[in-house]
């Protein structure tokens, strides 16, 4: 059985050039997620967010090492 209170809902998904900002809220409305990232990677977040059952630490960890990975990728191409 899904725990609710670990399901994240988009609620926001806009890109400019080659900014995404997405907005994650969970079910039960306890946590609000805002992030920036690059748009190439946006809706390969989005879709493992969306199938996943993370808390918000973990959630929050999976998009900062998502950020991270893909701003140090940029950086070295």
């Amino acid at each position: 059985m899904i725990d609710k209170a670990n399901h994240w809902d988009l609620r926001l998904n806009h890109s400019t050039g080659s900014k995404s900002r997405l907005l994650f809220s969970s079910v039960n409305h306890q946590h609000l997620i805002d992030i920036t990232l690059q748009s190439s990677i946006a809706e390969q977040v989005i879709t493992r967010v969306l199938a996943n059952n993370w808390n918000a630490e973990e959630l929050i960890n999976y998009l900062n090492s998502e950020v991270v990975a893909n701003e140090h990728a940029l950086a070295i191409s």
